[in-house]
């Protein structure tokens, strides 16, 4: 088994254990993320986001009526 990574968070710089060898384990997953917080992010971000971010980024490009959504 790998050993998982410390990132620094692109966007607000907190630390955090990425578990990407591991996904399934992986905090991200708990969050999903709508089309337009996906297109946001990739046209934003390279590498990955704190899971607050992620929140923060969905919450905001995340139209009220949105049902369509994929996992982060």
């Amino acid at each position: 088994m790998g050993k998982h990574e410390l990132k620094q968070c692109p966007r607000c710089g907190a630390i955090f254990e990425c578990k990407a060898n591991r996904v399934e384990r992986c905090a991200c997953l708990s969050v999903t993320l709508t089309d337009a917080a996906l297109e946001y992010l990739g046209d934003h971000y390279e590498d990955c986001l704190c899971v607050a971010c992620l929140d923060e980024v969905n919450r905001r490009y995340s139209p009220a009526d949105s049902t369509t959504t994929r996992q982060g």
